[in-house]
């Protein structure tokens, strides 16, 4: 079967490239598109991939892709299929433990401090994202499956509406945006509200492929303005502004559930005869969508004089936003820390590599107290880390997973 090639070159020049990729040993199943610049090889020797200077590998679930610069002009190789583990590299930043502050239950008591079984409550509710409502979405799962089967238990393949109820939560709504610009994803966000006595959720999907990676990792960042942006992509041209900025694929993902939150959210919490905990949480791109959300509430609604609460829980989430926002997310966090009226928590486990796109050297920071899991059972809280390029290819994936954060998790003890 041959590769899909999907640029607009000429048939000589396709069949030129479908013939050099043969000699690469590209699978059949995987998926070429020629379009920007950057250089990719195989070293027939080592039987590795190699590349030339400026090349970027990320990983996605169990998919790779690159870019690279063909001969004859600039080209964008997207390489989309199983990973191998004869491929023997991995490409892709990891995170290095440094130090940090291990769990400590008194310490959580304290006024916003990080309680494990909220971040538990908030990793469960963040996987839940990945079903609905229609048959047979848990078999398409992968290993999100796991995780799911994990959490309900012999209840798993029921409805997701049937699962949050056996947690105790009413869903308010199942929501799925999906735009196209062409044959390509630009925005595809998706997740649930749901809400019981005490809590109010929102709850956002994350990665399932490699199509969400698309999206563009390298985009570049635009305003952060989402009352001016609501039920709107930011497609006017991104510029460096004193304002927060955002990434952009992120940003109009975000943007898509605006209306969800402004007519079944917003109004539970404008009830203010009760307090509320409003739960934020998502895996993945998921985590980082959540960000935006929390950003739109903090500006939207006056928590500060409200009775609720907020739990942020973002699992292995990508960078959304720059300095700016990142600094202006955290003071607002931090002011309603203070009060106990806020509890923000950046989980990442180990060598995943996803919390560290988009890059540093892009502009995009990170907001909310980084907490560190770690294959040897440990919660940091606050770790320092840098950022490096070791790790092998199967140990990026695995520190991915939701499952992985699930067990490691409810394995902490103070």
């Amino acid at each position: 079967m041959p590769h899909h090639l999907t640029s607009g070159a000429s048939p000589a020049l396709q069949l030129k490239e479908e013939r050099r990729l043969k000699a690469l040993g590209i699978l059949d199943r995987e998926e070429v598109d020629l379009s920007a610049p950057r250089c990719f090889g195989r070293d027939r020797k080592q039987g590795v991939l190699s590349e030339t200077e400026n090349t970027e590998w990320s990983d996605s679930s169990s998919y790779m892709f690159g870019e690279a610069t063909m001969s004859g002009g600039k080209r964008r190789l997207v390489i989309r299929g199983p990973l191998k583990d004869s491929l023997g590299v991995r490409r892709g930043l990891v995170c290095s433990r440094a130090q940090g502050r291990h769990y400590n239950a008194s310490r959580a008591l304290q006024p916003g401090g990080i309680r494990i079984d909220e971040v538990l409550l908030g990793v469960k509710l963040a996987c839940l994202a990945y079903t609905d409502d229609q048959r047979g979405t848990l078999e398409s799962l992968g290993g999100t499956r796991k995780a799911i089967e994990m959490i309900a238990g012999p209840e798993a393949r029921r409805p997701l509406s049937e699962i949050l109820q056996g947690l105790g939560y009413t869903v308010d709504r199942i929501f799925s945006h999906l735009s196209l610009f062409g044959s390509v994803r630009t925005v595809d966000a998706h997740g649930f509200i749901a809400h019981n006595e005490q809590d109010v959720v929102i709850s956002y999907r994350g990665t399932t492929g490699i199509v969400e990676w698309l999206t563009d990792l390298a985009a570049s960042p635009t305003p952060f303005q989402p009352h001016l942006h609501q039920e709107k992509t930011s497609c006017f041209p991104a510029g460096r502004q004193s304002h927060p900025q955002a990434h952009q694929g992120f940003y109009d993902a975000f943007l898509a559930s605006v209306c969800d939150l402004n007519q079944k959210l917003m109004p539970q919490l404008r009830d203010i005869s009760r307090p509320k905990r409003l739960i934020i949480v998502g895996h993945s791109i998921g985590g980082a969508i959540a960000m935006g959300a929390l950003g739109y509430l903090l500006q939207a609604f006056n928590f500060m004089t409200s009775p609720h609460r907020i739990l942020f829980v973002s699992i292995g989430q990508p960078r959304f936003g720059d300095e700016v926002f990142a600094s202006w997310l955290d003071k607002q966090i931090g002011a309603l820390r203070r009060r106990g009226k806020c509890c923000a928590v950046r989980l990442a486990h180990d060598c995943d590599a996803v919390p560290t796109v988009p890059p540093w050297h892009g502009g995009y920071r990170h907001a909310a107290k980084l907490c560190l899991l770690t294959n040897e059972g440990d919660l940091l809280i606050g770790p320092e880390v840098e950022e490096t390029d070791v790790g092998s290819l199967a140990e990026g994936v695995d520190d991915h997973r939701t499952d992985n954060y699930l067990h490691l998790l409810a394995n902490v003890t103070a």
